[in-house]
């Protein structure tokens, strides 16, 4: 391996990999508390985009289970899980949207009917080949050296065969279509020709073969009825369950927003769901957006039932922080992830644990950090009609020694109650520095991050982004955020190494100008990623406008009485009524772009309220602080539409190009 190569190049690296090399570089952390994958119900995997729901059903992948067992290295499973066996499709690798191609040609009235039966029968056949395959390639590789033969034994005898040919041939659910065939290899190859015909005609290289035209087949009846078939037969044990991943599903609500048939093909899905088969379950993975905003079933038009009809494993609720832990299961993953990574790229000398910090280092203290800032700049704070000059003597000389601990003081004599006291134009000596109490340690430590964007602010100076904490925190819980700024990061040292001629293959630490390139280019890189998805152009106008906004408040608030306001609290009922404003704030969650959760209100009125925050990795691009602290801005929808309206006007410095000078660091 070059030492020149970033091991983060590929950010989907894991979607693509050969099976050995999946079982090389997937965490098991997630799996390891999503035991639900691999229970007999149908479960939905839902997350946002990057979450690892793609490589949490890649676990479940027959391939994957037999290099896992070859490699010697523990499945990530639960002891005791009963003998099982997948068929799956992605419907972007699939190319399920080709089903679209003739719509035009059906009459309107039947558009929506004609779409349900096609999308329904062409999926069907899919997973019907992809059980069959899965099966076949089991087989041959347990005649090799009996793998995966102690948790799921086959029988793929020529008896066997027949047995499972004579029951599928006896089921009407095919409507004949396999009445010619003798083999069970006849039988597959009927199959994959009728997707090859099914693909002629998407193609407009013919008309549909009329004999699958007269025998389409309801959703999830045909996997079902060859599941059952092959544990009659005994090719399977009889106990065996059946998984049926279906992945990228939210592409099916792209594909229904671009046709313009709002809900068919989820909720043809859902039907699958809704039947409760015991001969096969379902492993769904989607986005919360596509799956929260259409569960009807096809047919019947009522809903899904949470906890009967499916259960959810949340991948963001997983990795999410605890509000009383400061260790969260993202913690564990991102090392993982990193280690890993770094593993199969040939580095040397990965450190068994933090792996992040070996690199990165430690985040930096707060006052180290001002005082990088406030390098050769005099103090600067209140005009001296509203302070003392013992205030400016005592201010400027606590600046050389701590400018956090200065602009904290001064924070401080600018708030209400001292300012009602005239505290400024006192005696400093006789006041003290109460501010720097022991029992004013958390009044400290909610401003500090405040305080630091604006010396940085004061000195045009770009924040400061690196070390273990802000690395993962940035990330928001989410591992292709925390990727994507480890690969921005690694090009950033890249490109000194290759001036500075470094071509070892020894674990680096990466330098702190290096990683606060890398952070600023990641941000941006998500800013110009919200555009991607639906209401792309609309969401990223709200975001530019509320971070902008946030960076307007924070660095006017120069007594530091509401660090919390980089980001918004609207009222439940506010919110419920806000029309177009509350549905575009509801795709910006839905798509990751904002971060929503309840809070108590500190409001007199008692009434409940829902708050929002940037997702921390977008911070950066705005120059504001992605911790939370304190109360958010209390605000309106009609007030967050006069924001919105008037972005332009508005716009202040934050996207001007951040300063990072020679030798800062």
């Amino acid at each position: 391996m070059n030492r020149l190569e970033n091991p983060f190049n590929d950010l989907w690296l894991t979607e693509r990999l050969r099976p050995e090399e999946f079982v090389r570089v997937f965490s098991p952390v997630v799996a390891d508390q999503a035991e639900g994958l691999f229970s007999t119900g149908n479960v939905v995997v839902r997350g946002r985009q990057g979450s690892g729901k793609s490589m949490l059903l890649g676990l479940l992948a027959t391939s994957t289970r037999v290099a896992y067992a070859r490699s010697g290295e523990q499945y990530p499973s639960p002891k005791d899980v009963p003998p099982f066996i997948t068929a799956g499709t992605n419907v972007i690798r699939d190319n399920v949207q080709i089903i679209t191609s003739r719509l035009d040609e059906v009459s309107s009235a039947s558009r929506e009917s004609w779409l349900a039966a096609t999308f329904a029968d062409y999926l069907n056949y899919i997973l019907v080949e992809d059980l069959l395959g899965n099966i076949e390639y089991l087989n041959r590789e347990q005649a090799k050296d009996g793998v995966l033969s102690d948790v799921i034994v086959l029988d793929w005898s020529s008896e066997a065969q027949s047995r499972a040919l004579e029951a599928l041939k006896a089921s009407d659910v095919w409507s004949g279509y396999f009445d010619n065939c003798e083999t069970m290899e006849d039988f597959s190859k009927s199959v994959s020709q009728r997707l090859v015909l099914y693909r002629r005609y998407f193609n407009f290289n013919s008309e549909l073969d009329e004999k699958v035209a007269k025998s389409k087949t309801q959703i999830a009846e045909p996997i079902a009825c060859l599941a059952e078939c092959l544990r009659q037969a005994g090719v399977i044990p009889a106990n065996a369950s059946v998984f049926i991943r279906i992945d990228q599903h939210e592409e099916l609500h792209a594909l229904e927003q671009k046709t313009r048939n709002s809900g068919v093909f989820r909720r043809v899905i859902n039907r699958a769901l809704a039947l409760r088969d015991k001969r096969v379950s379902y492993r769904v993975g989607t986005r919360h957006y596509a799956w929260s905003d259409e569960l009807k079933i096809w047919g019947s038009g009522a809903p899904l039932e949470n906890l009967r009809d499916y259960t959810v494993i949340d991948i963001d609720d997983i990795l999410r922080r605890r509000e009383n832990s400061s260790h969260s299961a993202f913690n564990d993953f991102a090392e993982d992830v990193l280690r890993r990574r770094l593993l199969a790229h040939g580095y040397e000398g990965v450190p068994e644990s933090n792996t992040i910090r070996s690199i990165f280092g430690s985040s930096i203290a707060p006052s180290e950090r001002a005082k990088i800032y406030a390098r050769n700049r005099d103090f600067s704070g209140f005009g001296a009609e509203l302070r003392s000059d013992s205030w400016n003597r005592k201010l400027s000389r606590i600046w050389s020694e701590s400018p956090l601990d200065a602009k904290l003081g001064d924070a401080w004599l600018r708030q209400r109650n001292q300012v009602a006291k005239g505290v400024g134009l006192k005696n400093a000596d006789e006041i003290g520095e109460p501010w720097l109490d022991s029992d004013r340690e958390w009044w400290r430590k909610e401003r500090n991050e405040l305080a630091l964007m604006q010396i940085a602010g004061d000195a045009r100076q770009s924040l400061i982004w690196c070390g273990d904490r802000q690395f993962v925190s940035l990330a928001g819980w989410n591992i292709l955020a925390f990727m994507s700024i480890c690969q921005k990061t690694w090009s950033a040292w890249l490109r000194k190494s290759a001036l500075n001629g470094v071509e070892d293959r020894s674990v680096p630490a990466i330098d702190i100008e290096s990683q606060t390139i890398g952070v600023l280019d990641a941000s941006k890189e998500w800013m110009d990623k919200i555009r991607e998805g639906s209401d792309g152009e609309d969401r990223r106008k709200i975001i530019d406008a509320l971070g902008r906004w946030f960076g307007r408040v924070l660095r006017a608030d120069k007594a530091m009485s509401y660090p919390g306001h980089n980001g918004i609290s609207l009222t439940e009922e506010d919110f419920l009524n806000g029309g177009a404003i509350s549905k575009l704030i509801k795709e910006c969650r839905d798509h990751g772009d904002l971060i929503e959760s309840s809070h108590t209100t500190k409001s007199g009125d008692g009434l409940a309220r829902i708050k929002w925050y940037l997702n921390p990795v977008l911070c950066p691009y705005f120059r504001i602080p992605h911790i939370r602290t304190k109360e958010p801005i209390y605000t309106t929808v009609d007030q967050i539409k006069s924001i919105l309206g008037g972005e332009r006007e508005e716009a202040s410095d934050a996207n001007d190009d951040n300063v990072i000078q020679p030798g800062l660091f």
